[in-house]
Order: C-alpha cells, then sequence, then structure tokens
C-alpha cells in the first residue's frame, strides 16, 4: 500500500507506514492508533521537508498577524513619532506668522503714519458763540478738506484734516508744529478756536497764532494739558515767553483730555489770552502789525503730542 504521507510503497497488512509512521488509508477508524508523522530516521533538522499532503494544508492557511509585545511596541513608536512631528510642524507656523508678523511693522514705523487713539467726531466739539457774530470775516470747521490749511505728513510732524477737524501731530521732543490757512493777512483780529487733547502727554502745548509774516516773526498763544498758559513771541533768533520766564499755571484750563476753548486777541500793541472764557495774559509788544492767523502745537521732554482743532473763527475787533 502506498502510503498517502510520504508517498511511499508499503508490503503487507501495515497498520502505519514504515517509513513516516503516518495512519494508512484502508484501514478501519479503530485500528489506526493515535500516532502522529516523523521525520525519517537519519534526516537532519535542515533538510526535513513536510508532507505534500501536509504542505497543501500550510499554503492555504491564512497568514496570522503579528501579535504580542512587539507588535504594540512598534504602533506605540509610529504614533508616537507622529504626534511630535506634529507638535514640531504647530511650533514651526507658530514662529513663522510672529517673525512675518514682525517684519511687516518695519514699514510701518509709528513716526510715518498717525497711528493714535482715533480721533472723536466733530459732532463732539461744541460751536463757538463767535460764529453767530455779525463781525467774523473767517470761520472753518473743518468739514471741507480742501478750504487751504496745510497737508503735510512728514516724520517729525504731521498737520492735516482728520474726522471733521484739523489735527496737529508732533512727533519729537521739544518741539512745535503750526498750520496756516493759505496765505490770507489779517491786522486786527480776535480769533477763537476749540481744541482738544487727542492723544500724547499732557505736557505739552497747543494754540493760536496771529500775525504770521513767517517762520522767524510772528506771535501765538498757548495753553497746555496739565494746566499752564503763555503769550510767546518769535523771532530770527528765539522763542521768548513774553512778561514772564515760563509757562504759568491756572485752574481756568481744562485738563487732560477735556475740551477748551481758546480765544487770542491780537489788537494794535495788546495781545490778550483767554481759557473758557476767562483771562489768562496780556502782554504788549508793537513789532508785528499784520499778518496770517493759524495754529500751533508742541511738545517739551515727551514727544508725540496730538492736538484736535474745530470751529476756527477770525473776528474783527
Amino acid at each position: 500500500m502506498i502510503c498517502p504521507y510520504c508517498g511511499k510503497e508499503n508490503h503487507g497488512d501495515l497498520v502505519v507506514c514504515e517509513f513516516c509512521t503516518a495512519p494508512l488509508q484502508g484501514q478501519p477508524a479503530e485500528q489506526m492508533p493515535n500516532v502522529q508523522p516523523a521525520k525519517p530516521a537519519g534526516d537532519s533538522d535542515l533538510d526535513y521537508e513536510l508532507p505534500e499532503s501536509l504542505r497543501n494544508v500550510a499554503d492555504q492557511m491564512p497568514p496570522q498577524p503579528a501579535t504580542g509585545i512587539y507588535s504594540n511596541k512598534t504602533w506605540w513608536f509610529i504614533g508616537g513619532g507622529a504626534f511630535i512631528l506634529l507638535i514640531l510642524a504647530c511650533a514651526a507656523i507658530g514662529w513663522g506668522v510672529y517673525r512675518y508678523s514682525d517684519a511687516l511693522s518695519l514699514f510701518n514705523p509709528p513716526t510715518m503714519t498717525p497711528t493714535f487713539i482715533p480721533a472723536p467726531s466733530a459732532t463732539t466739539l461744541p460751536t463757538s458763540e463767535s460764529t453767530q457774530a455779525s463781525n467774523v470775516i473767517y470761520f472753518d470747521d473743518f468739514s471741507d478738506p480742501n478750504s487751504g490749511w496745510d497737508r503735510v505728513n512728514e516724520s517729525d510732524f504731521y498737520t492735516d484734516y482728520y474726522r471733521g477737524a484739523y489735527r496737529i501731530i508732533e512727533y519729537s521732543d521739544m518741539a512745535d508744529s503750526w498750520a496756516n490757512p493759505g496765505d490770507s493777512l489779517f491786522g486786527d483780529v480776535s480769533i477763537e478756536v476749540d481744541a482738544i487733547k487727542n492723544a500724547g502727554p499732557d505736557d505739552n502745548d497747543f494754540g493760536i497764532i496771529c500775525r504770521y509774516q513767517s517762520t522767524d516773526a510772528f506771535y501765538y498763544a498757548v495753553i497746555s494739558s496739565d494746566g499752564y498758559y503763555a503769550i510767546t513771541k518769535v523771532t530770527s533768533e528765539t522763542s521768548d515767553v513774553l512778561g514772564h520766564d515760563e509757562l504759568l499755571p491756572s485752574d481756568a484750563i481744562n485738563l487732560g483730555s477735556s475740551l477748551n476753548h481758546i480765544r487770542f486777541d491780537c489788537i494794535g500793541n495788546q495781545l490778550t489770552l483767554y481759557a473758557n472764557g476767562i483771562k489768562l495774559d496780556q502782554q504788549t509788544d508793537d513789532e508785528y502789525t499784520y499778518g496770517n492767523v493759524g495754529l500751533i502745537a508742541g511738545t517739551y521732554d515727551i514727544p508725540g503730542a496730538d492736538i484736535l482743532f474745530d470751529n476756527f473763527t477770525v473776528s474783527q475787533p
């Protein structure tokens, strides 16, 4: 009988193969001993091959997935590595956005474009009573940006129309900037304006110019957000406070970002300053008898004075 496992021929009525000890077909089940095929004697571990019938069964079995602690460690390593890469990518993106925003800020320095607190609308600035007088010879509420005032945006100062008002910003310390409405000339006048600090230090000055003949010849009267005042004369050599060594304090001046109504009378040789209807100072000087009018604002130790003006009125006395 031929063995179905090893394929070798057996002689006689054998129950198991004399070569591989596998049960032979055709034997009753009760006569077949419970034995396992053994590899032929003399075959080494390296040379032994499964019988053909067992190889067919092994080939048909599906591959078994890897299990155990080593396969779990592999997935833990893969997942952990992916998580670390995700964190690094997010950090790189955040750093790139931060550096990009810093780079953009270099192209918009605060000294080139006004970046202070937005100005209040013109409706918050009350109309001066002098606009109702019949002797008004010039009035501007700055609602028309083409009414003739200076419009300058430099690295050290800014003068321009702004939201229905006129705005002067002084970016430097110990400096003044001013503006005039065209090239008009006036003699004796009473000038009024509403003014408010929009931003910057309280240690500032802002007010009205009269008899402006050149950058080296005019008078101006100012108050400050910390409660001081002065009348000043500008010459080619210096700017001198008239009648005093320095600015003087007054309780009539509204402090901080409060609104102030300023009036400057230039009549004959008398120069008189008012704040909120209260006379602050009067000085005498007869060198300049006519000239243009205007607005002025300045700084002391701290730069950045930002002043808004409205309802500029020029009247004949």
